[in-house]
C-alpha cells in the first residue's frame, strides 16, 4: 500500500509541495543533524536509562551497560552517518507519502504525524498477565514514525527504515518467504520494535492493531519495499518474557551500581557517577554475568594468511575477522556505543558486504 501509493506519485503528474509539508520535512532533517553534528549532541552520557522498543532491546547485555551508567565510548563517525541518513530517509519517506495521499484526495489517512510534524508517542504498562505470565506491569514508551487508517479504518502503525542493498535484499526476499533467515534474524529487531509499538497502541485502546509495517529504502539503489508485520500472540508473549528477564537483571545491575559508588565514595544516586574505576568494575560484573547475545559471536577467523586483505585503517595485511557469516546478526554491534567492551582493537571495512577486521597481525 505504502510503496505503491509513492511509486504511483512519482510516475505521475506530481503534486506542488505545500510550504507548511516542507518546512516540516525540513526541520526534521535540521533535528537530526543538529543531534549528530552538533557541540550538544549525544557523546556518552552516564544516564541510566531502561530499555525501550527501539535500540537497546535487542541486546540485554547492552541494556545492562546502559542501565550501570558504564561511560560509553560514544558513537563513531560512521554511525553518525548512518544515523543521519536514516532520518532523512524518515523525512523524505514520510513527505512522498503525505504527496502522494494528497495527490489522491485521501490524506485523512494519515494519522500520524500531524500536520506540524508532531509524531504518535506512545507511553504505555504491558501487564504480563495479558499473556498469561506473572510479573509486575513493565512500562515502555517511544515515537512511531508514521500511523494511517488500514484495512477498515484500523489503526495501522509504519516505521521508515534505510538500508544497504545487502540488507535490502534480505528483506525484500523474505516478504515471500515465510521461512526465509531475514524472519529470525530480526525478530529482536526491526520486528521486535513494530510488535512492541503495536502491543503499546492495543493496550491503549487504540484498536485491535493486527497488523503493522516495516517500510525500506534501500541506499543503493531506491528501492522501496514493505513488509507486513501481522499480530502474533505467541511472539508477542515471548517479548514479555524477554522483558521480564531484562527488567530483572537491570534491578540486579541497579543494586550492584549503588554497592559500587558507595565504595568508591560517590553518591549512588547521581546518575552521572563513577569513573574508570567503578566502570572497570561494574564492567567485569556485567560479563560474569549477563552473556552476549548469541549473535554477538566470538568466532574469530584469520584473514588474508599470504597476500593480505584490506584492514580498517586503509592498510593491507594478515588481520582476525569476526565471523559474521556464522552469526550475521552480530552486525547490530556496529550501532553500539560499547563495541570496544565486547569487541576490543575491531573496526569495520566497507566491503560489498562489510566485515570487522582489526589494524594488527594476527600475532601482534
Amino acid at each position: 500500500m505504502i510503496t505503491n501509493r509513492i511509486m504511483e506519485y512519482l510516475e505521475g503528474p506530481g503534486r506542488d509541495v505545500d510550504l507548511e509539508q516542507l518546512t516540516v520535512a525540513t526541520g526534521h532533517i535540521r533535528a537530526s543533524l543538529q543531534r549528530n553534528l552538533g557541540v550538544d549532541r549525544d557523546t556518552g552520557s552516564r544516564k541510566v536509562r531502561l530499555p525501550r522498543p527501539s535500540g537497546t532491546f535487542a541486546c540485554p547485555r547492552r541494556m545492562i551497560f546502559d542501565a550501570l551508567g558504564l561511560e560509553t565510548e560514544g558513537y563513531g563517525w560512521r554511525a553518525r552517518m548512518t544515523f543521519t541518513h536514516g532520518d532523512m530517509t524518515e523525512a523524505m519517506g514520510v513527505l512522498l507519502f503525505r504527496q502522494a495521499m494528497a495527490a489522491r484526495g485521501e490524506s485523512d489517512r494519515i494519522i500520524s504525524p500531524a500536520a506540524d510534524g508532531e509524531q504518535l508517542h506512545l507511553s504505555a504498562m504491558l501487564d504480563p498477565a495479558d499473556y498469561g505470565l506473572t510479573g509486575a506491569p513493565i512500562h515502555l514508551q517511544g515515537s512511531v514514525d508514521m500511523s494511517l487508517k488500514g484495512h477498515g479504518d484500523a489503526e495501522e502503525l509504519v516505521d521508515w527504515k534505510s538500508s544497504s542493498r545487502y540488507a535490502f535484499q534480505n528483506m525484500q526476499a523474505a516478504i515471500t518467504d515465510p521461512d526465509h533467515k531475514w524472519w529470525k534474524k530480526e525478530e529482536r529487531g526491526y520486528i521486535a520494535q513494530v510488535r512492541l509499538y503495536m502491543m503499546m497502541a492495543r493496550k491503549l485502546g487504540r484498536g485491535p492493531q493486527d497488523r503493522g509495517y516495516l517500510v525500506f529504502v534501500c541506499k543503493d539503489t531506491g528501492h522501496v519495499a514493505e513488509c507486513a508485520i501481522e499480530r502474533d500472540d505467541v511472539k508477542e508473549a515471548d517479548l514479555i518474557r524477554v522483558l521480564l528477564w531484562a527488567r530483572e537483571n537491570i534491578e540486579h545491575a541497579h543494586e550492584r551500581r549503588a554497592i559500587v559508588l558507595e565504595g568508591a565514595g560517590f553518591n549512588e544516586l547521581d546518575s552521572d557517577a563513577g569513573n574508570a574505576e567503578t566502570d572497570a568494575v561494574l564492567e567485569d560484573w556485567t560479563r560474569k554475568n549477563i552473556p552476549r547475545p548469541q549473535w554477538a559471536t566470538d568466532s574469530i577467523k584469520h584473514a588474508g594468511a599470504s597476500r593480505g586483505v584490506q584492514r580498517p585503517d586503509g592498510t593491507k595485511g594478515p588481520c582476525l575477522e569476526i565471523d559474521t557469516n556464522a552469526t550475521p546478526n552480530s552486525w547490530r554491534c556496529n550501532y553500539c556505543p560499547h563495541t570496544a567492551r565486547c569487541f576490543p582493537d575491531f573496526a569495520v571495512v566497507a566491503l560489498s558486504k562489510p566485515v570487522w577486521r582489526t589494524n594488527n597481525p594476527p600475532n601482534k
